[in-house]
């Protein structure tokens, strides 16, 4: 199974490997032309875009919060694994630092995440500090043609895998998949919307637990607070729905 997880734009700063700094050729895919482009775009925006400019691409206010982030040079940064580096709603609720080192160990090597800057990663790739709002555009830098540079190398990877597909519209827009199961939450028969992002979280935090391998081992499972109503098919996707009783 290969589980696809949205970024989150908020971030733990620093980082936590020993002597370690980021390096574009660790991840997933390796480096390329690409992520090389990407990476001197962002750097060039960052040094000497206007504090207004910065503002609007890190969909940040205050001074010291854009401070974080401007003047970065990401190769010499520190770095965390991706699902520690992410903060936001997901991560919360996955809570990679509370798993067993098994537990970890399947989230680092099944989840594949879908970063603004760095394309598709793995849970345990090394990942700098960094900002980049979802929808924001790096001046001279096509994202069309960055996106697509992956979908070649999406295909083998995900051939003959259960995919779980948790990401946001967005991001299953522009890495589109051949085939996937798509989770949908809802509370009393309505779709949640943000607290589907809990929902997304606790049910990864439960699949690292029992490691399932295939749509016939999700299909028995049956996770805390998640009853599966029906399944609608969508052309190769599979959309699997799901009634919960916690907000």
């Amino acid at each position: 199974m290969r589980v696809l997880l949205a970024p989150a734009e908020t971030k733990r700063p620093d980082g936590d490997r020993e002597g370690g700094c980021f390096r574009l050729e660790d991840l997933l895919f390796g480096s390329s032309r690409e992520r090389e482009e990407a990476l001197e775009a962002y750097e060039s925006f960052v040094q000497s875009a206007t504090c207004e400019a910065l503002s609007a691409f890190f969909g940040l206010k205050r001074p010291e919060e854009i401070a974080r982030y401007r003047g970065q040079k990401l190769l010499s940064r520190p770095t965390q694994k991706a699902l520690r580096r992410y903060s936001g709603v997901v991560f919360e609720a996955l809570d990679y630092d509370a798993l067993n080192a098994t537990e970890r160990r399947w989230c680092e090597e099944r989840i594949v995440l879908f970063s603004n800057l760095f394309g598709p990663v793995r849970g345990g790739d090394e990942l700098p500090d960094y900002r980049f709002k979802q929808g924001a555009q790096l001046p001279g830098l096509k994202s069309d043609r960055f996106e697509k540079s992956f979908h070649g190398l999406l295909e083998p990877l995900l051939s003959g895998e259960c995919v779980l597909d948790l990401r946001a519209g967005w991001y299953i827009k522009r890495y589109p998949v051949a085939k996937s199961i798509v989770p949908v939450f809802l509370k009393n028969g309505r779709v949640l919307s943000h607290w589907a992002k809990t929902q997304r979280g606790r049910l990864v935090r439960f699949l690292a637990a029992h490691h399932p391998q295939s749509e016939a081992d999700l299909a028995k499972l049956n996770p805390p607070g998640l009853q599966l109503q029906e399944i609608r098919q969508h052309g190769p996707h599979q959309h699997w729905i799901f009634e919960t009783g916690q907000p």
